[in-house]
Order: structure tokens, then C-alpha cells, then sequence
């Protein structure tokens, strides 16, 4: 359901994250969002729950039907705790996905790793999405940044991941 707004391929692209300490601003941001005008889609980067409940999923799904644009949700630690990892899979597909629009190439990118019993994230699937070299931006939407001590990784799989195509590549986060 994601198209470019004009002729040029353009994407516009509203991002959120951390709903899940926000829950009534969340309908006043899903409002903004569609009065502007041009936007592609929106990508949510994680937490959309606190405590990874169903009642807090079904809250944050009601709460985004309201958008006139398409939404992308990415699964974010705190969405992991009980047995939200079980739920998320089941509103929404997996928690590493892929999709091109044109000439752009997006990746959800499940990165989180204390709340998911410390797994590393599947940098040989990040690795492989990014070494797609027909797209013109490859844009990867994730949760936790990977300067943070969840990850601690100032120089080792995703910065030489995402540096090898700099001028092609974005990363955005949440948290």
C-alpha cells in the first residue's frame, strides 16, 4: 500500500518511537501526521508497549487505524517482555522484514537483544538485505541504537555493515 507521493519517486516518511510511555499522545500524533501533507508512510521504531501485554497491543493497533497512511511497526525490548514477542509476530509478521518501493529498499531490523534471553541480532540477514546494490537508499528502521550498552557496537557487525554502502544507506532508530 506504499507509493511515492510524486512523479520523482519521492517518499515521505513520518517516524515515531517509545509510544508506550505516551499512550494519550499517540492519537494526537496519529492526527498530526495526517494533516501533513505527502506523507508516503509511517514507520513506528519500537515500544509501542510497556509491558508487552495484549491489552497494550490492541490499544496501540486501535489507535493507528486512525492513520490515513500506511504503517510499518518495528518490535522494540520493551514490546518482548511477557509474551509480547508471541503477540507481535501474530499482529504483525516477523520481526525482520523487507520491502521495496521504487527504488528504495527498507528493512525492519529486530535488534534487540537483553529482552529477547540475550540473542544477538541476525546481522547476516542485515548483511545480506544490504548488499542489494539495484536500490538507490536503503533505509533500515530498528529500535536500539548501537552506540547504546545494549549493543555496544562502536566498531564491529553494524557500522561495517552500514559503512559499506555509505552514500546509499540510512539507519533510524528508536529508544
Amino acid at each position: 500500500k506504499i507509493t511515492p507521493v510524486d512523479t520523482h519517486d519521492t517518499l515521505w516518511i513520518a517516524v515515531i518511537a517509545d509510544t508506550h510511555c505516551f499512550y494519550d499522545d499517540l492519537q494526537d500524533a496519529t492526527e498530526k501526521i495526517d494533516s501533513l501533507k505527502d506523507i508516503s508512510f509511517v514507520a513506528v521504531c519500537g515500544d509501542i508497549t510497556n509491558s508487552g501485554i495484549e491489552k497494550e497491543f490492541t490499544w496501540y493497533y486501535k489507535s493507528m487505524q486512525n492513520l490515513k497512511v500506511p504503517y510499518i511497526t518495528i518490535i522494540g525490548n520493551h514490546d518482548y517482555r511477557s509474551n509480547g514477542s508471541v503477540i507481535y509476530k501474530k499482529m504483525f509478521g516477523e520481526t525482520n522484514f523487507q520491502f521495496s518501493v521504487g527504488q528504495y529498499h527498507f528493512l525492519g531490523f529486530d535488534d534487540v537483544v537483553w529482552e529477547n534471553d540475550n540473542t544477538f541480532p541476525d546481522f547476516e540477514w542485515l548483511s545480506m538485505q544490504l548488499s542489494d546494490t539495484t536500490s538507490k537508499m536503503e533505509i533500515v528502521f530498528a529500535h536500539i541504537p548501537p552506540w547504546t550498552d545494549q549493543l555496544n557496537l562502536d566498531s564491529t557487525e553494524l557500522v561495517k555493515i552500514i559503512t559499506q554502502k555509505p552514500a546509499h544507506s540510512l539507519i533510524v532508530h528508536g529508544h
